[in-house]
């Protein structure tokens, strides 16, 4: 069971001591051993009682996993599964493909901005959400273009669009993005594109699997833009 740990230690009347953020395998006893020596050498204290009470939580809290749920529970939203209708179903991840330069990402940005501001610029949303535009294909300039143009026409008063501009595939992404999209209340991603979030070839199996182990790990609802193959 592999971790990435940072450790933030500040004993009373006595300096902060800060380590990692590092990787680390918690079912494995030599690895927490060789860490708390280490550890103990930069600060004393009874690291490895706290590293054994650690390394527990977390391997239990991960082979309890997700609680069931009662199907009969969720009779309301059966009858609203749309937050914009037909592009986006809540908790759901939707596939937009075509030819490139037909309007994909042009089109992706309005469907944010409607669920993000509220405006109808493709319909009402059911419920406003906070989106996140994650890129593999062009860059911050372009899309900034697109948001003020979108801005200036529907009178857009949003001034926070977040984007990132992605250089790894987005399995690699997932620590960093899950904490940042937990703090920051991020319901919607848009991926741009898929053969590039996925590190590979989109069309097999191993790729397509790892990408959306990824989104599915975010629980949020979500928009892959994607190209048709040459062979269409």
């Amino acid at each position: 069971l592999h971790c990435e740990i940072d450790v933030a230690f500040e004993y009373p009347g006595e300096r902060i001591f800060k380590y990692g953020p590092a990787r680390l395998n918690l079912s494995a006893t030599l690895s927490v051993s060789k860490l708390c020596d280490h550890l103990g050498k930069r600060f004393a204290f009874d690291w490895i009682t706290a590293m054994d009470m650690i390394s527990r939580m977390a391997i239990l809290h991960e082979r309890e996993g997700e609680p069931f749920e009662n199907l009969a529970d969720l009779s309301e939203a059966i009858a609203t599964p749309w937050v914009l209708k037909p592009f986006v179903i809540e908790g759901e991840t939707t596939i937009l493909f075509g030819d490139g330069g037909i309007g994909k990402s042009a089109l992706a940005m309005a469907i944010l901005l409607t669920l993000q501001t509220g405006k109808s610029i493709l319909g009402t949303p059911r419920k406003l959400i906070k989106g996140l535009y994650l890129d593999w294909e062009s860059s911050s300039l372009t899309h900034a273009n697109r948001f003020f143009a979108f801005k200036k026409k529907y009178n857009i008063e949003e001034s926070s669009i977040s984007y990132l501009r992605c250089t790894a595939p987005l399995p690699e992404l997932r620590n960093q993005l899950t904490k940042r999209i937990l703090e920051e209340k991020i319901g919607f991603l848009i991926i741009d594109s898929a053969g590039s979030a996925c590190g590979g070839e989109p069309e097999k199996a191993e790729s397509a699997i790892k990408l959306f182990n990824t989104i599915n790990s975010f629980k949020t609802t979500n928009l892959i833009l994607a190209h048709v193959t040459k062979s269409n």
